[in-house]
């Protein structure tokens, strides 16, 4: 599955990946996890940043309910 995706990305056909040298295949496959790699990593990262701030506004509307009721009593 991995080696038709990589075809696919370097714009090849099955035939044409097939006729490629075998270290040649091995290179592209490598560059496509890598890059698939990356942006899994990129992807968590990114998840991480967004729960980040979640917290951060949760504890700011927090923080001000809790200053209100203060003021209120």
């Amino acid at each position: 599955m991995n080696e038709l995706r990589a075809a696919k990305a370097w714009g090849l056909t099955l035939r044409e990946w097939c006729a490629e040298d075998v270290d040649d295949r091995g290179r592209m496959l490598a560059f496509v996890l890598y890059e698939a790699k990356i942006e899994s990593y990129r992807a968590w990262w990114r998840e991480e940043r967004r729960k980040k701030e979640e917290e951060r506004e949760n504890r700011d509307d927090n923080t001000w309910s809790k200053l209100k009721q203060r003021m209120a009593k």
